[in-house]
């Protein structure tokens, strides 16, 4: 024991040493003895975007728990996702890589097995393991469970309510999680997956009180895609009733915020726990024409929340304003858990240096000729979208934008003023073209790094075939990626 002490000792004190050194000590251990955290809770409201929930200033009260959450947590006020769909965005936040090393993207619908992940690093420092996703891409099969002592996918066959309702299922399940580790006297890492935010958007609680009912207008994949490729009408009042139903199913998605915290909180866990939420993507909901995901890298599918709650006294609350990516959340949480990391993260960026670091999204197109057979077949039912979707690659420069397509295509938004992204900047003149070069040459600089997928990327047939016996054309369908 005295051993241990030491090590951890040490540690803290040369982490301290190191900050001082920096100048950056705003969020450290006030005490070099302090030990570090014991537990780690990561909850992914899957496909919840940052801009409804009245936590980041939407009007409606959307998230009233995590906003009362915010006093005793660092917020993240401008977190973005590295890719606007589950698979590459859950992979960055598990392993700590940029898409464009784990290539868990279109066409490779799976993370290789031999990039380590968070579960896997914890475990092997003696963590208990456990994972619950209501998401069947999060799943063993695409190996995003890899490390995992158990994981289990709630769908709605396996929910036990009579409403299918997964989010009770896994809340349900929690309890036993949370006792067995207090039990076993085990360093715990708990993994949950909800999915209310996602199509068909989970009404059934708050649906009256947003004013929609039974999942609202737009309930299946036919609908959604014909609405985004223009080939359906998408009425005024129809729009309404769908961010209406998102709404209804963002407030169900703060209750299970609340549920969590109370069961840590009242099993004497939640001071000594880690707990983490946050969202791999956001939704569109007409927005550019746009509903659901997967199509594009506008705010509203990059934009998503990123709240860490750490043992009172451990880190100051605080709002941080600055611009951050998922992919600092492992390695910022094995450095507050005091676990080494992987060697491949050795030099990579944290939480704690947010101003730091550049902030990436890397889009392999949902229609890519090197992608799974599946999707072509639906670019040939919508050409229209074809014509808008292509790969891409996004820097965010302070307030600025850049987004760079395989064609060469070039958008420049000002986020500060333009949060909706209606004013392409590209063409623009001045002190704004500076700030434009200027990006584009920290775009430059991050392709000739490897930060991005190249654009001529091709998939390979090994590749396709594991993807295949990963994910198949049902499994698609039922998230509503295909038709």
């Amino acid at each position: 024991m005295t051993v241990i002490i030491w090590k951890r000792w040490r540690r803290a004190s040369t982490a301290s040493l190191l900050l001082l050194a920096s100048g950056s000590v705003e969020w450290r251990c006030s005490s070099p003895a302090r030990l570090a955290p014991k537990h780690l809770v990561l909850v992914v409201f899957d496909t919840l975007r940052a801009d409804r929930m009245s936590l980041f200033g939407y009007p409606k009260p959307t998230t009233p728990f995590l906003e009362s959450l915010a006093s005793e947590a660092l917020v993240f006020e401008n977190a973005k996702a590295p890719a606007p769909w589950t698979v590459p965005s859950h992979s960055s936040l598990l392993t700590g890589l940029q898409p464009a090393q784990h290539r868990a993207q279109w066409g490779r619908i799976f993370l290789d097995e031999k990039f380590t992940t968070l579960a896997e690093t914890l475990r092997a420092n003696d963590f208990c393991t456990t994972g619950f996703s209501a998401n069947s891409l999060v799943s063993r099969r695409t190996g995003l469970a890899q490390g995992f002592d158990s994981f289990k996918n709630v769908g709605r066959k396996q929910a036990s309510r009579k409403k299918r309702d997964r989010t009770a299922s896994i809340l349900e399940a929690i309890p036993k999680v949370l006792d067995s580790a207090l039990e076993r006297n085990c360093r715990l890492f708990l993994f949950v997956n909800f999915m209310d935010t996602h199509i068909p958007y989970n009404t059934s609680k708050y649906g009256r009180q947003f004013g929609v009912s039974h999942g609202g207008p737009v309930r299946n994949a036919a609908v959604k895609w014909k609405i985004s490729a223009g080939l359906r009408p998408f009425s005024d009042r129809e729009r309404r009733l769908h961010a209406a139903a998102y709404d209804a199913a963002v407030r169900s998605s703060d209750d299970a915020a609340r549920q969590v915290v109370s069961l840590l909180r009242d099993r004497g866990m939640l001071e000594s726990t880690v707990l983490a939420f946050t969202s791999d993507h956001g939704e569109g909901l007409g927005d550019h024409q746009e509903l659901g995901h997967v199509l594009s890298v506008w705010e509203e599918q990059l934009a998503v929340p990123l709240v860490i709650r750490l043992p009172k006294g451990y880190r100051s609350p605080q709002r941080i304003t600055a611009t951050t990516s998922l992919t600092a959340f492992a390695p910022s949480v094995l450095d507050w858990l005091e676990v080494d990391r992987p060697h491949v993260l050795s030099d990579s960026p944290t939480l704690d240096t947010v101003s730091d670091q550049p902030v990436t999204a890397d889009y392999r197109s949902y229609f890519s000729e090197s992608a799974r057979k599946t999707n072509l077949k639906m670019a040939g039912r919508h050409p229209a979208l074809v014509e808008r979707v292509a790969h891409r690659h996004v820097v965010y420069c302070d307030a600025f934008k850049l987004i760079v397509t395989a064609r060469k295509e070039v958008s420049f938004f000002n986020l500060e003023d333009d949060p909706l992204e209606a004013s392409d900047l590209a063409d623009t003149t001045g002190d704004r073209s500076t700030r434009l070069q200027d990006c584009l040459e920290t775009y430059r600089s991050l392709l000739d790094a490897g930060t991005f997928t190249r654009f001529d990327d091709a998939v390979t047939a090994r590749e396709q075939t594991k993807s295949a016996l990963a994910v198949d054309a049902k499994l698609l369908r039922s998230l509503g990626y295909v038709n």
